[in-house]
């Protein structure tokens, strides 16, 4: 408004504002390549030559990693309006200050992590371009990352002949449960995954199924840097995506390929299927201790009961499914929460995702008890425990039995959850009333076990 009225007191027609675009083209200039008044009116890269010449080697290399990125960015926005050259010619800068931080590591030595915390944006400006990218040679983390890049793990594989590993990739999604990224966060990453080693039926299905998630992320309020596209969904470009597509062989045009891209909301076009997927080194599949038979980490129990349970066999040996049905999940959380079970994502987890009373086992009589699928809820198991026979209301009896001496007089020992320490043990039925009396002397692989999910590894893992 001020400047309308101010333009009508000059006798001239106020200046039309910038459009979006406009906007962050010139700003990214400007942190690219504009000069700088206190700088002494040089830009960027010459304020790091004079940090390099004066030793200043922190600054320089932070600097340095900045330019790549602000490079990288401005290339990604002329793209976005399908000016390739000029997005070449800036991806090319991005590659000179990644190999300009190369050259002087040579006399400085290794980076710290935090000065140039990730050179993907490099690596993938390298593939694009068909320029060779060496990595900048890095110092160990003195502290275990919060939130790595699953990028490194896929651009390894795109870059050489070696097959993606998965032991690593499994690393990534342990370290993403571990410290609760968001589902669509992770699910995007194994989009990428899926489509470097051929997971989708054709290119087609392969654009569709990535226009349909990159526009879901304009909905999603996520801080930019983590991935591109929160924000300014229709300008912005998903390079990776376009290097993958070089990658596995696609050719045509669409919105994020190179070098022939689209407008926004275009129709694509495929002239070549993929068709030079990467190969897959899978990861090894978690093993029980030798000494306890136990799987300690919740994460690798589940991964071992995945595996056991896609492939469960009844004694005749026919496939006996233990999925839950869909349908029945969201009912699981509420029947667990009756008990007291809260706060186990890991056990919720995997009773959302089986039957637990068709998960199979050969080291009892006994059948796990189900939430809410069975004819004998885990409530209504519990229900008759505690009001007969004395089950203090902090032990979850995680295990039935159909055998009529067990139900009208259970003697011996239980398996149970205490709710206490989510914790499993094998409690006597004449210690039961007294949590702390039940648990005491508890040996691990024989009367304890530490979560329910590495209880069910040990359960169906028996001979």
């Amino acid at each position: 408004m001020f400047r309308k009225i101010f333009g009508k007191l000059r006798g001239g027609k106020a200046p039309e504002p910038k459009s979006r675009i406009a906007y962050l083209t010139d700003l990214y200039h400007d942190w690219a390549e504009g000069k700088v008044e206190t700088w002494g009116g040089i830009d960027l890269r010459g304020l790091i030559e004079q940090q390099i010449a004066a030793g200043d080697a922190q600054m320089a290399t932070t600097n340095l990693a900045g330019h790549v990125r602000h490079c990288f960015d401005l290339a990604g926005l002329y793209w976005g309006q399908g000016d390739t050259a000029t997005a070449r010619h800036y991806l090319g800068k991005a590659l000179d200050s990644h190999e300009r931080m190369i050259a002087y590591c040579d006399q400085r030595g290794p980076v710290w992590p935090m000065e140039y915390s990730d050179e993907a944006d490099a690596r993938i400006a390298g593939l694009l371009l068909d320029r060779p990218v060496a990595q900048v040679p890095r110092r160990p983390r003195e502290e275990r990352d919060l939130y790595p890049s699953f990028k490194p793990i896929l651009l390894d594989a795109m870059t050489g002949d070696a097959p993606l590993d998965m032991a690593r990739w499994q690393d990534w999604e342990d370290s993403t449960v571990r410290n609760r990224w968001p589902k669509f966060q992770v699910a995007e990453a194994q989009f990428y995954r899926r489509a470097l080693t051929g997971e989708f039926a054709s290119g087609a299905a392969l654009l569709a199924a990535h226009e349909a998630l990159w526009k879901s992320k304009a909905g999603k309020t996520f801080e930019r840097g983590w991935f591109n596209g929160y924000d300014d969904n229709d300008l912005i470009i998903d390079a990776l995506f376009a290097a993958v597509l070089k990658r596995i062989g696609w050719e045509g045009c669409y919105r994020h390929s190179w070098p022939h891209t689209l407008p926004y909301d275009s129709t694509p076009e495929t002239t070549r299927e993929p068709d030079r997927y990467i190969a897959v080194a899978a990861a090894p599949l978690p093993a029980p201790a030798a000494d306890t038979g136990i799987i300690a980490d919740a994460q690798d129990a589940r991964r071992y009961l995945d595996h056991h349970l896609g492939q469960q066999t009844d004694d005749e040996g026919n496939s006996f499914p233990a999925a839950r049905p869909a349908k029945q999940a969201g009912k699981v959380a509420g029947a667990m929460k009756e008990l007291g079970w809260v706060r186990d994502p890991a056990a919720l987890g995997l009773m959302r995702a089986y039957r637990m009373d068709n998960v199979l086992t050969r080291r009892s009589h006994l059948s796990l008890c189900d939430p809410v699928a069975s004819f004998v809820t885990l409530k209504g198991w519990n229900d008759a425990m505690r009001q007969d026979f004395g089950l203090h209301p902090d032990l979850v009896a995680i295990a039935q039995s159909e055998e009529r001496a067990d139900y009208m007089d259970p003697q011996g020992l239980w398996y149970v959850l205490w709710v206490k320490d989510r914790k499993v043990y094998a409690v006597d039925r004449e210690d039961w009333h007294d949590p702390g009396l039940a648990t005491a002397g508890a040996q691990r692989g024989m009367t304890v076990w530490p979560s329910y999910v590495s209880f069910v590894a040990w359960w169906v893992g028996g001979a």
